[in-house]
């Protein structure tokens, strides 16, 4: 075979005839060893240039004193794109850093106080998450003014969580005593107040007098005039 290259070289002496197609073969011209020279170092200048590589030298360490330029791949991987990932790592990075954990919006499980409690939780704890909890330990109803029940009528009423029971309405009486008004809720006892005035006649200053507040009703009302009277009482 045609030795055009350092790559067809063989290791067996005899098979090395030619260099180039320069016959260098026992009893050749003695001007074709001038001209095999020449060509053979022609085959190294082109492996120098990179023109020609060699095939798979296997080496057990390479020692570079000058820097390593890649056109291609190594190993598969793209030593320049890789490379410039690894310049934005800091030096000595720690992923576990406090620092980088909490620029990257998580937390340090120093930063829990209950590490277990968190990790049992077993449901969303989104704003749109429906939570279901067994026991919410952080306030009795009583220590905290939130509605419980309500009624935004005339005749209507607001419970709040510690017992306590607003109630107001409207209602025609006629003049004298003996007439009753319901409350739109029943007490658990009488009220603490209640009290009521006329607004259908502007010139009125008739108020709801007498009578007995119960639980559920203040009963035999005694009123100077007939009309319209506004109430409010309030208990628990």
């Amino acid at each position: 075979m045609a030795k055009n290259s350092i790559r067809d070289y063989s290791a067996t002496v005899g098979e090395n005839t030619d260099i180039q197609s320069v016959n260098i073969d026992e009893g050749c011209s003695p001007a074709g060893i001038n001209n095999a020279i020449r060509e053979m170092m022609v085959d190294l200048a082109n492996v120098n240039s990179g023109s020609v590589s060699l095939l798979s030298p296997s080496v057990d360490e390479i020692t570079v004193t000058g820097d390593i330029t890649v056109n291609g791949t190594v190993d598969g991987r793209d030593v320049a794109t890789d490379g410039t990932k690894l310049d934005g790592i800091e030096e000595l990075a720690d992923v576990t850093d406090a620092e980088n954990v909490t620029a990257a919006g998580a937390l340090m499980t120093s930063d829990i106080t209950d590490l277990d409690a968190v990790k049992s939780i077993n449901q969303d704890l989104t704003t749109t998450s429906d939570v279901v909890f067994n026991t919410l330990n952080t306030f009795s109803p009583a220590d905290f003014l939130r509605v419980v029940a309500s009624d935004l009528s005339n005749n209507g009423y607001v419970e709040l969580g510690n017992g306590l029971i607003i109630q107001w309405g409207r209602e025609t009486l006629t003049s004298g005593g003996g007439q009753t008004i319901t409350w739109p809720t029943p007490f658990s006892t009488a009220p603490f107040i209640a009290f009521g005035v006329e607004v259908s006649d502007q010139n009125a200053s008739s108020n709801i007098s007498f009578g007995t507040q119960g639980a559920a009703s203040w009963t035999n009302i005694d009123t100077a005039s007939g009309g319209v009277y506004h109430w409010i009482a309030i208990g628990v």
